[in-house]
């Protein structure tokens, strides 16, 4: 039985969409070319699809390093990064592929929990407050350009982590961010750079970052400080990880104690005294054990030299 070589009204169909497509992808490029002659633009279109591809099928990903970027502002500890616009580019890359996934492919199952109602109340208390702030346009302004991403990540979060697996790669990305913020935290502290009040240490403080704030920065790094306390000390987690948080950890403690920060030395207790309390089974000797470490704490810190609190230093 001999095959035929003619072709099918199929594959001619196919082959005529093939041929029309690449016509209008030309006819594309050379009309971006016409507007802006650069080499890069066909470039670009050329990586376009790929783009595409990458955003649809990386969607945690994207949630994820867009939580990194925005909330311990790695552009703005590597300010080389800062010009890229990162993290504007992760927040449409992600919020795209979560509308995609929500509404066409319906990958992403959308679900209530209970807990989502003491969010709605936070999120009502705080939308009641605007039209009652001081200042209504700093408020309108910071409740549109970073409010609303937070409550949609956050319902974002929730959703897309599902799995143990998930919720393990969304803390080794936390862990390994608080160790970078920590560890350019304690450079610039050994280095002199960017100091408030000639010991509190910042990060960024020359062209106006979050992280110049030594207040702000503790916070920061409280949050990180919970994820590494946490890892270290859950059975089931592997060796390596477990040393990896337990470093991050020392690290993040030397850094919220550069920041002089009361609260960032509140927090640091708060978070070894919620995972003491589980391990110490006397709790006399837990209360002991906090008191004298606030004591020492307070003493190592050099909260008492701060300009702006305490008493001040007798060289002062």
């Amino acid at each position: 039985m001999t095959q035929s070589s003619a072709t099918s009204p199929i594959d001619q169909t196919k082959h005529s969409k093939h041929i029309v497509l690449s016509l209008v992808l030309c006819g594309l490029v050379g009309a971006a070319w016409v507007f802006a002659p650069h080499p890069v633009i066909g470039l670009v279109v050329a990586l376009l699809p790929i783009g595409v591809l990458v955003v649809l099928s990386q969607t945690f990903w994207l949630v994820t390093l867009f939580i990194v970027f925005s909330f311990f502002r790695i552009h703005e500890v590597f300010p080389v990064l800062y010009p890229l616009k990162i993290p504007l580019m992760l927040s449409a890359g992600a919020l795209a592929a979560l509308i995609w996934h929500t509404v066409f492919s319906q990958k992403l199952r959308l679900y209530w929990h209970p807990t989502y109602f003491w969010l709605l109340v936070f999120w009502g208390l705080v939308i009641i407050g605007i039209p009652f702030a001081s200042n209504k346009g700093v408020a309108i302004s910071m409740f549109t350009g970073n409010y609303v991403k937070i409550i949609i990540m956050t319902l974002a979060v929730s959703w897309l982590i599902t799995s143990s697996k998930e919720l393990s790669r969304f803390s080794f990305a936390i862990v390994i961010a608080g160790l970078i913020v920590g560890c350019k935290a304690l450079s610039n502290s050994i280095n002199g750079i960017g100091l408030v009040e000639g010991s509190r240490v910042t990060i960024g403080r020359s062209f106006g970052s979050m992280l110049g704030d030594p207040n702000d920065l503790a916070l920061v790094l409280m949050f990180p400080l919970a994820f590494t306390v946490a890892t270290a000390t859950t059975r089931g987690v592997g060796i390596p990880m477990r040393l990896l948080a337990a470093a991050t950890s020392i690290v993040l403690f030397f850094a919220v104690l550069a920041t002089q920060s009361r609260g960032g030395l509140l927090g640091s207790l708060a978070v070894f005294g919620v995972f003491g309390w589980r391990f110490i089974q006397s709790k006399v000797l837990f209360f002991s054990l906090g008191f004298f470490g606030a004591v020492v704490l307070y003493a190592v810190a050099g909260i008492s030299s701060r300009s702006s609190g305490g008493q001040p230093s007798r060289d002062r």
